[in-house]
């Protein structure tokens, strides 16, 4: 009768094999899935943008526009009234926080926050550029600019022009 029996050297081989198959599993396992969760907050966040650029084209167009006129640009109280009696009531629900209407030069002409009214800011390119040439765009507000200051406390905001 012969009796074959492993050697120790092949046990440890084995066993270093094994943990070196388990470990390049889990390493392998791990990087998929935070790219899996990459994936699924840029996933997230272009829905989120794109579907912030429709609600606010949609206000701009469908709610403001009909009650934006000369009257509010030059700063009449009636014209102002009106604008901001149709914002509070159908713009400012859900997800729209605040509403700042600019110039071309960078006053604000209207803004629900009406301490804002009247004040100037200096316009990036992109925003100049949309109200020159139309469209949308949208962008993280940078909180910490001037004209941001009383939407601190919201810690994050995506700004719609």
């Amino acid at each position: 009768m012969r009796v074959f029996r492993r050697s120790r050297a092949d046990d440890g081989t084995r066993r270093s094999g094994v943990v070196s198959f388990v470990v390049s599993g889990a390493v392998a396992t791990i990087a998929l899935a935070l790219i899996g969760v990459a994936v699924i907050q840029r996933t997230g966040r272009s829905e989120a943008i794109r579907d912030a650029k429709e609600l606010s084209r949609f206000a701009g167009e469908g709610i403001v526009a009909p009650v934006l006129d000369d009257g509010v640009l030059e700063g009449r109280p009636a014209a102002l009234a009106e604008l901001d009696r149709v914002v509070r009531r159908h713009v400012l629900k859900g997800s729209i926080v605040r509403v700042k209407i600019w110039s071309p030069a960078g006053r604000i002409v209207y803004s629900d926050s009406p301490e804002l009214i009247g004040k100037t800011y200096p316009l990036g390119e992109d925003e100049a550029k949309i109200l020159k040439q139309g469209g949308v765009a949208a962008e993280v507000s940078d909180l910490s600019r001037p004209e941001n200051r009383l939407d601190r406390h919201w810690n994050k905001l995506l700004e719609v022009y």
